[in-house]
């Protein structure tokens, strides 16, 4: 089975990688995560059809010692996009839950394959229903 989509990735980087250990608090497999997305959609000045994602997704806060907590992670990752669609509706209306799907799941595996390489145990985030996520969003502004 083959579905069509109009969306493209043409190009996707991190901007961004933080990584602070707090070495007398260990991180425990299984152990809760606090979890932040911002995701920022930018349209091209060009065209409609064209645009910029940024996802920040942070891991704790800057506080993590604070709190107690293992470390502090903060990723950001820019996802050029473009539809090849020919409607007056710009690409984040028609797309935007895709896109932040997209961004997301490379951010799961930045995060799992470098902090592997860190000499710590790697780090996992869950997935997310990238619905009930926007959903929450917009209930919290």
């Amino acid at each position: 089975m083959s579905i069509n989509s109009d969306l493209v990735l043409k190009n996707i980087k991190v901007k961004r990688f933080e990584f602070d250990l707090n070495e007398v608090v260990p991180f425990i497999d299984g152990q809760t995560i606090n979890i932040s997305l911002n995701p920022t959609p930018i349209i091209s000045k060009n065209s409609i059809h064209e645009g910029l994602l940024e996802l920040k997704v942070t891991l704790f806060d800057k506080d993590y010692q604070i709190k107690q907590e293992p470390f502090y992670l903060e990723i950001i990752v820019q996802g050029m996009f473009e539809d090849e669609g020919n409607e007056e509706v710009n690409l984040f209306e028609v797309y935007f839950p895709n896109m932040l799907s997209m961004l997301y799941s490379y951010v799961r595996t930045y995060i799992s394959s470098v902090t592997g390489m860190f000499g710590i145990q790697g780090i996992n985030i869950p997935t997310i229903n990238v619905f009930k996520f926007l959903e929450s969003d917009v209930d919290n502004n």
